[in-house]
Order: structure tokens, then C-alpha cells, then sequence
């Protein structure tokens, strides 16, 4: 069994990020997942970490124990999707359907979030570090690593200003996203840095309509660039590379 265990991460913490990477990429199916006896004889490690990091699969829908069966594997179809674990591992080598797919939710989700934040009475304090984000951004000197982060902080603050707690708690799945589709967020900050301040102005001055138009308008144009990528490495007789190796590391 090749799996090697993170030093810096709890073994347990450690062992349930190998085996859902590998359960991701395919490695086992219902009839070939290893036991927990295979698990911890194989890693020298102890039958209760074993356990713990089943668990934590368990409680993602990757993994079920059975009586009689043993440990076996979920349909994706159960997958907690919205687990930033999960979502981290899936998108360690994502396809076009999928990023786009990806772009659609996050557009929805922070298109509604915005018109709250808009009509949010608290929204000038809410949004006070976004004019900070928005000059970085205004950097034509800044890296694509410096872009991500500062893009990722503003869709953040997008969410915490809907002071909706359901939206609040998907911060960590928007800092996913965008570092995901950093290519096509960097290229919005290189040709269409106004949306991002019309985002702002529009929260700043209560105009729910404009602030969800103006979010909608953001992301349709990710997804038409997405789109454009698309047809022109079908054409090339590939699909669309990886874009957030390392994502679990960095965010």
C-alpha cells in the first residue's frame, strides 16, 4: 500500500487526506477498499487512528461500514460536495464541466449574497477592507499569486457582508473556487477591474438589484472565457489542465 503520511498533520488527519485523495482519483471501489486491520499492519500505525480517519470520511459520505462487509465505498452521488476537503481533492484535477458547474453555484450564491449586503445597515463597516483590496488589485504589477488572494479576500467579504450565517460559512468553498479558477480570475483583473469596483460601489450605496446583476455580470464572463478555453483545446484534442495543485496547502 503507497501511502505516505503527512509529518505535519495529526496521523489521523493525515491518513483521511490520503485515502480521500486516492478514493477521488480512483484508486478503490467497494470491493478492493482495505480493511482496517490492511490499514494499520501496512502503516505501522495504530487501529484507533485508523478509525478516526474512517470516520471522518464516513461523516464527508465518501465511506460506509458495514456488518459483515466491511468498509465500503459511497456513490459519488453522496459525496458532501460542499466539503472543503472534498472539494480540494476533486479539483486536484478538475475537467471544463466541473469548473464550470463550479463558477455557476459560487455566481448565484454571491450574486444573492451581494443584494443582501447591499441592504444590510452594517455594509459600510462590513465592506470597509475592500477599498485596500481593490487598490492592490489596481497593481498591474501584481503577480497571479498576489491577485488570487486579494480576489479570493474580496469574494469573501462579499459573503460576511450578507451577514447571512449560511453564506458566511462558505467562505473557505469561495477561497477554493477562486484559487481553482485563478486563470480566469487574474484575467478579469488584467481587462475588467471596473466590475469589481461597481460590485463595491453598488453594496456601498444599497442598490440590492445592481449589486446581484453586477456579480451575475462577473461571473458570466468567467464562464465565457471558460467556455471559449474549452472549445479551443477540444480543437487542440485536450481538456483544461490542473489549476489548484496544492489547494488544500494554500488556503
Amino acid at each position: 500500500m503507497n501511502i505516505k503520511l503527512d509529518i505535519n498533520l495529526s496521523l489521523s488527519l493525515s491518513l483521511m487526506h490520503e485515502l480521500g485523495v486516492e478514493i477521488v482519483r480512483g484508486k478503490y471501489n467497494s470491493e478492493n477498499f482495505p480493511t482496517e486491520a490492511e490499514l494499520f499492519r501496512s502503516l505501522s500505525i495504530s487501529r484507533g487512528v485508523v478509525r478516526e480517519a474512517i470516520k471522518m470520511l464516513e461523516s464527508k459520505g465518501m465511506l460506509i461500514s458495514k456488518q459483515n462487509q466491511g468498509i465500503v465505498l459511497r456513490s459519488t452521488s453522496d459525496w458532501n460536495l460542499l466539503d472543503a476537503d472534498i472539494l480540494s481533492w476533486v479539483l486536484d484535477n478538475p475537467n471544463v464541466e466541473l469548473i464550470g458547474e463550479l463558477l455557476q453555484f459560487q455566481m448565484n450564491i454571491e450574486a444573492t449574497a451581494a443584494g443582501l449586503a447591499a441592504k444590510s445597515e452594517f455594509r459600510i463597516d462590513d465592506m470597509a477592507s475592500v477599498p485596500l483590496i481593490l487598490q492592490k488589485l489596481e497593481n498591474p504589477l501584481l503577480s497571479t499569486e498576489q491577485i488570487t488572494k486579494e480576489v479570493a479576500n474580496f469574494h469573501s467579504a462579499i459573503l460576511n457582508a450578507s451577514r447571512n450565517p449560511f453564506f458566511c460559512s462558505l467562505e473557505k468553498i469561495t477561497k477554493i473556487s477562486v484559487y481553482a479558477n485563478s486563470e480566469y480570475f487574474s484575467h478579469l483583473q488584467k481587462t475588467s477591474f471596473a466590475s469589481y469596483i461597481a460590485i463595491y460601489n453598488a453594496i456601498i450605496n444599497g442598490d440590492g438589484v445592481l449589486a446581484n446583476l453586477t456579480v451575475n455580470s462577473l461571473f458570466k464572463s468567467m464562464i465565457a472565457i471558460l467556455d471559449a478555453k474549452c472549445v479551443s483545446n477540444i480543437a487542440r484534442g485536450h481538456l483544461v489542465g490542473d489549476y489548484s495543485r496544492n489547494l488544500y496547502e494554500t488556503i
